[in-house]
This record gives C-alpha cells, structure tokens and sequence, in this order.
C-alpha cells in the first residue's frame, strides 16, 4: 500500500542563505532542516515555498528575494527558471567562474591529481577501407599534468558509447594495436622524458595510466598522444529521431579543457553541430539521444565555436603548436 504523499506547508518561510549546491541552488536551514532553494544564492535572504518535503531535507523554490546578493543578475535566458537547464543564469558570469575555481581546488585535493590544459581532437572522415564505415583518429593530450599526492591514479580513456557489431581496434599512428606506448606518444611534444604510461583495454575502452608515483608541481609533465580507429563508426548513424555525436571525458581536474571536432567535408553535410555539457557524476556518461538525460544537461558559459573550413582557425594560444601535431 503506498503512502499518501505529506501535504506542503503553503505559508512562504523567510531564511538566509548559506551556501550554494553543486547543482547551483540555494542552502539553508530553517529549524535546522537542509532545504535545497532554486533561485536563491548565498547571503540573500529570501522567502520560500517547498516544492517536496523529504526525511532528511527539503526542497523548495525562492519566490520573492527579499535582500539580493551583490552578484545577482537578471537572467539572459527567455524561459530561465522554467526549462530546468538554467540554473546558474541569476549569478553573475565572473561569480560562476569564481565558484567552479574553487569547485576545481576542491577536486583536485579529493581525486589527487591536477592539470592546467586538457585537449581533445577527434577527427572523423569517410572509411577508405569500407564506404558504410568512418574512420575517427583522436589526438589528445595534457600539460602540467601532477598528483597533488602521492599514489593518486591518473588515468585516461577513449570509448565507443553506442553498440556496434563491428570490433573495436584502436591503432597507433603506424598502424600498430594499442597494447603499450610504443607509437602511441608523439614525443617532441611531450615533456623529456616522456613520463611512461601503462595501456589497459577493456571491451570498447583503452585506458592510459600514468605510471610511477611522482607528486607535487616539480613533477609536472605535458603529454600527447593519438590513437587511430579504422571503420569506428557506422556512417548512417543519424536521421531526424537520432544524432551523431564526439565526446570528452573530463576524469582530471583541470583548468581549461579545449575540445575540437574536425569533420570531413562528406560527413553529415548540411547538418549544424550543437555543443551540451552533462552532469555524469551519479549516472555515468551520456548518450544524448538518451531522453532520460535531458534533466542532467547543465547551462554553462562555454559555448560552440565554429571554424568553419580548412585549417586556417585550427590554433589555440592555450596548446602550442597545434597545427603541427594535426
């Protein structure tokens, strides 16, 4: 027999703000109780209705702010507050990158590894081998890679989310199977010494390890590598219910993560990209033509930048000598 759901207070409660969640609403706690507010931000002071009321906290919704916060804004967003992805457009742009600096600190002190660039490049062009097939060629790296202490696992992965009959067989720019570094490195890019990495591949994923047990700054070390994937991808994957998509996995705590697609000319031809940014840490990574994602979608500053054709916009000051390693 289920239970009859507890019927909600309809008397607005005024409290003060404390701090912000992860997901970008208000904390407070009225009789002690931790209460989650959409719409409010720390220091105001609000007045609130709850929206659903559980054992051990609440949640509720900022209807009138009583004394707003010196960073609050007024949302860019036409429908901010009503189509659940814009919960951080009241803060303004400067407050939101001073909180994901401290969301960054924060991390790196509880995974144990830091990093100042992350990159990723994937280039997809049509398959020589097979004409129903693309081929997808990764070029990623990572400078002023560190473990803030010692022992922490440093890892990267590159994986196929979406079920194929066809093997995956990720390849060294030789040619070579991805078993160890050998061809997998490209060293004039990389710090001297190259730092070792260990290769594990398991089902559809390749993980690279950083090997040894250096920490601190002086351990610091830039690496870049690639992996080649012949006939990755099945070439008719998209239609009006279905859509291609590239993806990076953020695993290190970093900086500035420059993420770059590259499409060849005959690859979905009349077909605008469009850039998401997910929340994985509970459910793991997304597929988006997944719909029960949809509410796990953050709005954020960044933003899709197109560089249209050939390789003239193909540089970023933060990755020296880009064109060279493409």
């Amino acid at each position: 027999m289920g239970r009859r759901r507890k019927q909600l207070p309809t008397v607005p409660v005024e409290v003060v703000v404390e701090s912000l969640s992860h997901d970008g609403r208000g904390i407070a706690r009225p009789d002690g109780k931790t209460t989650f507010i959409d719409n409010a931000l720390p220091g105001e002071r609000v007045r609130f209705l709850y929206t659903y009321m559980r054992r051990k906290f609440d949640e509720a919704r900022a209807e009138t702010i009583l004394e707003p916060a010196a960073e609050r804004v007024t949302p860019p967003g036409e429908h901010a507050g009503l189509c659940g992805g814009c919960s951080l457009q009241h803060l303004d742009p400067e407050a939101q990158i001073r909180r994901k600096q401290a969301a960054f600190r924060a991390i790196s002190q509880l995974k144990g590894v830091s990093a100042d660039i992350d990159f990723g490049t994937v280039v997809i062009a049509p398959s020589e081998e097979n004409a129903d097939r693309l081929d997808v060629v990764w070029l990623f790296g990572v400078f002023g890679l560190h473990r803030v202490r010692p022992g922490a696992p440093v890892t990267f992965a590159t994986r196929r989310l979406t079920p194929d009959a066809h093997d995956r067989t990720p390849r060294t720019l030789d040619g070579k199977p991805v078993e160890n570094l050998s061809g997998l490195l490209l060293p004039k890019f990389c710090s001297d010494p190259p730092s070792k990495i260990d290769v594990i591949r398991t089902g559809e994923i390749v993980r690279y390890n950083l090997a040894g047990d250096g920490f601190g700054p002086s351990s610091a070390a830039d690496l870049v590598f690639a992996e080649v994937n012949r006939n990755e991808m099945r070439r008719n994957a998209i239609d009006e219910d279905r859509a291609a998509y590239a993806f990076a996995e953020i695993g290190t705590p970093v900086k500035k993560l420059i993420f770059t697609v590259i499409v060849h000319q005959d690859v979905y031809s009349g077909i605008e990209p469009s850039f998401h940014i997910y929340d994985t840490a509970l459910e793991g990574l997304v597929n988006p033509n997944d719909p029960s994602r949809a509410p796990t979608e953050w709005d954020v500053l960044e933003r899709l930048d197109t560089l249209g054709v050939g390789a003239a916009r193909f540089g970023t000051a933060e990755v020296p000598r880009y064109r060279e390693m493409l």
